[in-house]
């Protein structure tokens, strides 16, 4: 299992639900989240779990055809990082 972890510094995630969107029913991709800053400041992070590095370009795929699909101008994460998962527990409950 992988952890994508997209920084935006100074971006806000609204009006972004369509990337979360996007990525729903995508092969590969078990969940996707935003995030601000807990404290209001600027920025927020998208986080998506992947089940293995193969599910990235198809996450990316999808999302680049909504994004075309939309007509959204996007410049991007600021900068992106890749975890592996050692261990986790999922108590299977909903947000």
């Amino acid at each position: 299992m992988i952890i994508r972890i997209a920084y935006f510094d100074e971006t806000s995630p609204v009006g972004r639900e369509w990337i979360t969107a996007a990525l729903q029913g995508v092969d590969g991709v078990q969940a996707a989240y935003h995030a601000a800053p807990a404290d209001g400041g600027p920025g927020y992070v998208s986080v998506a779990v992947l089940d293995d590095m193969d599910a990235e370009p198809r996450s990316a795929a999808a999302l680049s055809a909504r994004r075309e699909e939309l007509g959204v101008a996007s410049k991007g994460p600021d900068r992106v990082a890749y975890f592996v998962v050692n261990d986790h527990v999922d108590n299977a409950r909903s947000i």
